[in-house]
């Protein structure tokens, strides 16, 4: 499924959009007129700048959407001779050799730094001692989120083994510097100095303050034995974390080891040409009494096909618990993962690893984490209870169907049903037509653009990554820009499918955070690259981000997105967003540096204005005809998937209640088998699950929790993806909704609604025709820089209930005093606050 670049990438097309290639550079002039004499079939030619359409707009859409030839020299792959400038800009990786010096140098500078800092005894000197700290993790940072990019994203393995290495020995040095008692007593010291705090502003204060609670998670208060023990529990942590994910499925192609279940082919006529061709290729077919009888091998692609279209009840079941069964060692890697954790809790003072865990987050405490997911449950019971009763229907409905083989009589909601009968409602109400060919990969950025702009007055623009900047011919390179033209930071778009990509899904990676380096104290860490710049008297680094995703690359014809993967990279451009405009003067707090349960705050908004017809009519064209997206069918998309929105919800809500008792006061000695304990007990549960087990309830046998990876990363933290989608709902509910199309002059509701004429007497000019004016209005306008000034721009330097609190303090927005006080507590009852919100403003 990956996609070769190597075999498919190097054919000639008609256009080549590069200005530089292995040939004859190509002119601007030469690119467009190669472009405008592409005439695809029909009378609409979607590559034709549309009046209204500004340059960097169009050459936005085009080096997108446009056929082209690959630029193989900006990778260095190749062995072209030149003077690389090294990936991301930074001549430190020009070469694997180079790449694995720079550890070297990011040492040295490091311990330039410790020194300074342990040093530091007059007043002057204490007052940098946060600053050189700070300097000191974002010297490390360059080169450890720079070595997770590549071993992510690298199609040559000699990269991605000297990014192993590279993290590896960072690492190293990284727990030393975690373990620096000196280091440690010398901030304490600091943010103990009442004169010292009162002369540091309220950021740095903050800053200091994390600091010292990261010292602390790390157990270096402690003494020399319990801190022996603590090292000793984080080391096994870690060692057992990698052998879990040792035990992961790499690929959900991959045969599953779980046996073979027998079957015959005719069960499986209904599912999808690529998953029956895909179990063909993977299991074996053998002739018993005279019939073929499959012997059929599992991979996650192929048993989710079955489960959702399958109409053999019997078979459904096999593959379920086939599925989610797990192996003895998974679960008993993950009970040490998460006995350990609560050990090294303890050892620490708290009580519970989740206590650890939740104490620098929004939440603070899993009491308050608890209230608000019971708020939610509360919120959303009726939307849950009314699609369960319209799953036992379709059931029933079923059980009447000859062609449908149902064992279950007794009116029980099974798992191994779930995902068939949602396939069989979606495909009974499947009147909504396709609307990929409105979504090219171009207009769909150059949609964002436009949102920007109308935001926050910021605006994307195409440039050229020169020789040895980007890891892969398709990488793109734009730089988000203000309204005077001043770059705020680079975004590195590697959004396709192809060989030697992880499959890590679509992801954010931060390579380099903003920060203030005019005041640096050691001048040798701060690396002279052309990523920097001036604002008024001070010197920033410019944000670095790769935004990953993988859709499918075609050499004749535009990527087409579904509505889900526009949404997703609307998600995506959302934290590269709050990088760009979250700029401090502090490293640790910059941008998407902050708690992880408002992370996902600026990346879930983004998305609530996928779903608006308004802002998808900004750049939503249909590629053969040149329509707009009409109300109707974004109306029939969007109401067919909120049919079934409640049961992802309650999967969401199950999982963050799972993650939660995972993480809770288990105990040092527990029977083995007794996470599956908690993950049975939690099928009966009154908010997550069904008391009277007749909803969905736990398949013996199975132990899916061994299949939660998420459990490592997040570790009691899971909420934070629905607790940020409820507090971008309200937000997007009372800042933008009622300005969206609400203009002074601009596109307005009624100006976008008007399709554009499809008659085969229209002119070419009249089907490319596009409102000259996609400026939402003052309102709108005044609504994202309030939402600018009081959320991006403080990144993780202030505390986001405060945020919230500022940002929402209007009595327009219809939340009374009360509750805006309440909210800037960050209490228990502003965590249910947030709960009772629910989710239908989404």
């Amino acid at each position: 499924m990956y996609y070769n670049v190597y075999r498919n990438s190097l054919s000639v097309s008609r256009i080549n959009l590069l200005s530089r290639s292995i040939s004859t550079p190509l002119t601007k002039i030469q690119t467009i007129k190669r472009c405008l004499s592409y005439k695809p079939e029909g009378l609409y030619n979607f590559l034709a700048q549309e009046p209204g359409e500004k340059n960097n707009e169009y050459s936005l859409r085009l080096k997108f959407d446009a056929p082209k030839t690959i630029n193989i020299r900006q990778t260095g792959l190749f062995g072209f001779k030149g003077d690389s400038t090294g990936l991301f800009m930074d001549p430190r990786f020009k070469s694997t050799t180079s790449f694995e010096k720079s550890v070297d140098q990011a040492i040295y500078q490091g311990n330039n730094l410790v020194n300074l800092i342990l040093n530091a005894n007059t007043t002057q000197e204490k007052l940098l001692v946060i600053k050189m700290f700070d300097q000191l993790s974002d010297v490390l940072c360059q080169i450890m989120d720079a070595a997770e990019v590549i071993r992510q994203t690298h199609p040559d393995p000699t990269w991605k083994n000297s990014a192993e290495i590279v993290y590896s020995k960072m690492l190293d040095y990284m727990n030393q510097l975690n373990t620096h008692v000196g280091i440690y007593k010398k901030i304490s010291s600091v943010m103990n100095d009442k004169y010292i705090l009162s002369m540091l502003d309220g950021v740095e204060r903050h800053v200091g303050e994390l600091f010292v609670y990261d010292f602390e998670k790390s157990g270096i208060h402690l003494g020399k034995n319990e801190h022996s023990t603590f090292m000793t529990l984080n080391s096994d942590i870690n060692d057992l974390g990698r052998s879990f994910m040792s035990l992961q499925t790499q690929s959900s192609w991959d045969i599953l080891d779980v046996g073979y279940i027998e079957t015959t082919l005719d069960e499986l006529l209904n599912l999808d040409n690529l998953a029956i061709k895909t179990i063909l290729q993977q299991s074996k077919m053998v002739k018993r009494n005279g019939k073929d009888i499959l012997k059929l091998k599992l991979s996650e692609f192929t048993a989710q096909s079955i489960l959702r279209d399958c109409k053999n009840e019997s078979l459904r079941k096999q593959v379920y618990i086939a599925l989610n069964k797990g192996s003895g060692q998974s679960t008993k890697t993950l009970e040490a993962i998460l006995t350990k954790r609560y050990q090294l809790a303890s050892l620490v003072g708290f009580d519970s690893f989740s206590s650890l865990a939740l104490r620098d987050k929004m939440a603070k405490t899993p009491e308050n984490v608890e209230a608000f997911l019971q708020s939610l449950s509360l919120q959303e019971k009726t939307s849950w209870e009314n699609i369960t009763q319209v799953l036992l229907k379709e059931m029933d409905n079923l059980q009447n169907d000859g062609g449908t083989r149902l064992e279950n009589q007794t009116g029980k909601l099974e798992l191994w049903n779930r995902d068939y009968l949602i396939s069989e409602i979606q495909n009974k109400n499947a009147i909504v037509s396709p609307l990929k060919s409105f979504f090219s990969l171009g207009r769909v950025i150059m949609g964002i653009s436009r949102l920007l702009n109308n935001l926050y007055g910021i605006h994307l623009e195409i440039a050229e990554p020169s020789l040895g900047e980007v890891w892969d011919p398709l990488v793109e390179k734009i730089e988000a820009k203000d309204e005077h033209g001043n770059i705020l930071g680079v975004i590195y778009c590697d959004l396709f499918e192809r060989y030697g990509k992880s499959p890590v899904g679509a992801a954010h990676f931060t390579v380099r955070c903003s920060r203030r380096i005019d005041n640096d104290l050691d001048s040798n860490s701060s690396q002279p690259t052309p990523s920097t710049c001036i604002r008024g008297e001070k010197q920033y680094q410019l944000p670095i981000v790769v935004l990953l995703c993988n859709f499918n690359k075609h050499d004749n014809q535009p990527a087409f997105l579904s509505f889900h993967e526009v949404e997703t990279l609307f998600h995506e451009m959302g934290h590269a967003v709050h990088s760009m405009l979250g700029r401090t003067d502090f490293h640790n707090v910059s941008g998407t540096r902050c708690p992880i349960d408002f992370v996902e705050l600026p990346s879930t908004l983004m998305e609530s204005f996928a779903s608006s017809l308004d802002v998808l009519n900004l750049f939503a064209r249909n590629y053969n005809t040149g329509e707009l997206l009409s109300e109707n069918k974004l109306r029939a998309h969007l109401e067919a998937r909120k049919r079934v929105n409640p049961i992802d919800t309650n999967v969401q809500l199950f999982m963050s209640a799972l993650d939660l008792r995972l993480h809770g006061i288990i105990g040092e000695k527990n029977e083995p088998g007794w996470s599956t304990n908690v993950l049975s007990k939690l099928h009966s549960h009154e908010n997550y699950g069904s008391p009277t087990n007749t909803i969905f309830p736990y398949v013996e046998g199975t132990h899916w929790h061994t299949r939660f990876t998420h459990l490592l990363g997040y570790g009691s933290s899971y909420y934070s993806y629905l607790f940020d989608r409820v507090l971008s709902g309200i937000i997007y509910k009372k800042l933008f909704l009622k300005n969206i199309g609400q203009t002074n002059g601009g596109i307005g509701h009624s100006t976008l609604l008007q399709p554009v004429s499809n008659s085969v007497g229209s002119s070419v000019r009249k089907a490319n025709s596009a409102p000259a004016n996609t400026f939402f209005g003052d309102g709108f306008r005044m609504a994202g820089e309030s939402y600018r000034k009081e959320i991006l721009s403080w990144g993780g330097g202030r505390d986001p209930w405060i945020s919230l609190a500022k940002l929402l303090d209007n009595s327009e927005y219809g939340l009374n005093y009360k509750q805006v006080e309440l909210l800037s507590t960050g209490s228990k009852e502003a965590m249910d606050l947030v709960g009772s919100w629910g989710l239908k403003s989404n």
